[in-house]
């Protein structure tokens, strides 16, 4: 069997491994020298095509110009955006993350915390169908006084035995309560909201869920007007000493004493 020049193609004298045209030597030994040398060729880090490899200035900052709006319209997005459409380091890209989810996660961690450690609500509905009109309701002579003296006033005690005392002493109970507007909130897929004042005192807040199909009424309503209200006394929050009126009616102006 004839053997040929593997750098020629020449075919070589028989029981010979040297290339008499080009010279080539194919002993078994200077094989192995020459695959050394070509496997270590093979490692060396080939040079790449900068025009290839390096994002053009302007498209980079077209990106840099859409994270920015990403991040004050979607904070979230533009961190997915960040990761997967710029070529930043991966320390500024954890750096920035960072940044943003912080005040996310706190302010996460703050609803929670207000939520449960903070806030007694009743486990029925805010609005309640069947609930009587407000001609018909069984008002108790409860104030908001008394619940600020009882349930807030009393720095004393611990959270939980001021939750308990509201417990067993106040959910369910219906009230009318003149009040000073603060703030009106108008939903037309949730309820809607009226934040009051109590009249005459301070250190309490009262706000009353409506039902949206009194949200023609609300809209009539301005900030500093004094009201009175109807509702069920629904909840509490400790943090911000505010009660919550379920299955809220306006019933006119505040009654004056």
């Amino acid at each position: 069997m004839t053997q040929k020049c593997l750098s020629c193609g020449a075919t070589l004298k028989k029981g010979s491994f040297v290339c008499d045209y080009c010279g080539s030597d194919w002993t078994p030994d200077e094989i192995l020298r020459q695959a050394e040398i070509w496997s270590a060729a093979e490692r060396v880090p080939q040079p790449f095509d900068q025009k290839e490899k390096v994002a053009k200035p302007a498209n980079h900052a077209l990106r840099v110009l859409l994270f920015i709006g990403l991040f004050f319209t979607c904070a979230p997005l533009s961190l997915l955006f960040m990761w997967l459409g710029l070529a930043w380091k991966k320390s500024t890209k954890i750096a920035m993350t960072v940044f943003v989810l912080a005040p996310l996660v706190a302010v996460l961690i703050f609803g929670l915390v207000y939520e449960t450690v903070y806030s007694v609500k009743a486990e029925t509905p805010k609005i309640d169908s069947t609930a009587p009109p407000p001609d018909e309701r069984p008002y108790s002579k409860i104030s908001p006084q008394r619940i600020h003296a009882e349930v807030f006033n009393k720095p004393n005690l611990e959270l939980a035995a001021r939750k308990k005392i509201w417990r067993d002493s106040f959910p369910g109970l219906w009230v009318k309560w003149n009040g000073k507007i603060s703030q009106v909130s108008i939903y037309t897929t949730t309820q809607s909201e009226l934040t009051l004042e109590p009249l005459d005192f301070t250190g309490l807040k009262i706000k009353v869920y409506f039902d949206p199909l009194q949200n023609t009424t609300l809209e009539r309503l301005k900030p500093g007007e004094k009201v009175m209200v109807s509702g069920r006394l629904w909840g509490i929050n400790l943090f911000d000493s505010q009660v919550l009126l379920a299955d809220g009616a306006l019933l006119g102006p505040a009654e004056l004493k």
